[in-house]
């Protein structure tokens, strides 16, 4: 990924900026996602119940 953003710097500029917005876009919700999955997976290994349990019990 990396290397795209690289090879499209020798190109216009705004091609080259918009390929590193994209990949910090990217990068960024990889990051959220994987808080998120840790948060829940930490809540189910602590006995807290998760949002979609939660639901489930409710309903």
């Amino acid at each position: 990924m990396l290397w795209t953003a690289h090879a499209l710097t020798t190109g216009p500029q705004p091609l080259a900026r918009a390929a590193v917005a994209v990949l910090v876009a990217g990068g960024l919700g990889l990051v959220v996602g994987g808080l998120g999955t840790v948060r829940r997976s930490w809540a189910a290994g602590h006995g807290q119940p998760t949002a979609p349990a939660a639901d489930a019990v409710a309903g």
